[in-house]
């Protein structure tokens, strides 16, 4: 997830029923929100780092899926898991998809930050991982080149944690058959200039 906070909306903008309930209200709003556990999360917008990298995926994913039925998508098109709706930073599904929610996501992204770094990998990990067609879970640093790549084995059932640093580094996804090399990624960042 960007450099978002997470809060909650202003007391007048609920109650929620449920996840429909849910879906029906987000469409009216002008910001991007979550529904987890029953309740209501803002997200604030995102960095000109989070945005770039956001982007590189994209068109990293988009030129290497061309030919095949996989599609990426930005973290407009939330996730949708039990009564849960999430939106990660850039999904992709293969099979065709539709609606408001993506039920079937292969790869989640998440782009992390210092304020968001402990929901992703905690409280959205343990939901994510529930989806049956999800066979990976990317998370990319902002602020440094690194990864960690968490890889589903079908076998086991079991996840392997693979972390990746560095211009020379290449995460594989070999559900999608498809290798990105870091440093593509991170393409248009400048680790040194001052933030602003």
């Amino acid at each position: 997830m960007a450099e978002r906070a997470l809060r909650e909306p202003p007391s007048h903008q609920t109650p929620i029923g449920g996840v429909e309930d849910f879906l029906d209200w987000a469409e009216r709003q002008q910001e991007r929100y979550e529904f987890v556990g029953g309740r209501v999360r803002a997200m604030a917008s995102a960095t000109v780092e989070h945005s770039t990298i956001a982007a590189n995926v994209l068109v990293e994913l988009g030129s290497r899926l061309r030919a095949g039925p996989c599609r990426p998508r930005d973290g407009s098109a939330g996730v949708r898991q039990g009564e849960n709706f999430l939106s990660p930073d850039v999904t992709v599904s293969c099979v065709p998809e539709s609606g408001r929610t993506l039920r079937h996501p292969v790869l989640i992204i998440e782009i992390l930050s210092p304020s968001t770094a402990n929901v992703d990998r905690g409280e959205k990990w343990t939901l994510y991982r529930t989806l049956e067609s999800l066979r990976h879970y990317l998370l990319i640093e902002q602020h440094r080149m690194a990864a960690e790549l968490l890889s589903r084995n079908d076998a086991a059932d079991a996840w392997t944690l693979s972390l990746h640093e560095g211009a020379d580094a290449v995460l594989r996804l070999d559900a999608l058959d498809v290798s990105l090399p870091l440093s593509e990624l991170y393409r248009g960042i400048d680790f040194e200039a001052p933030a602003a």
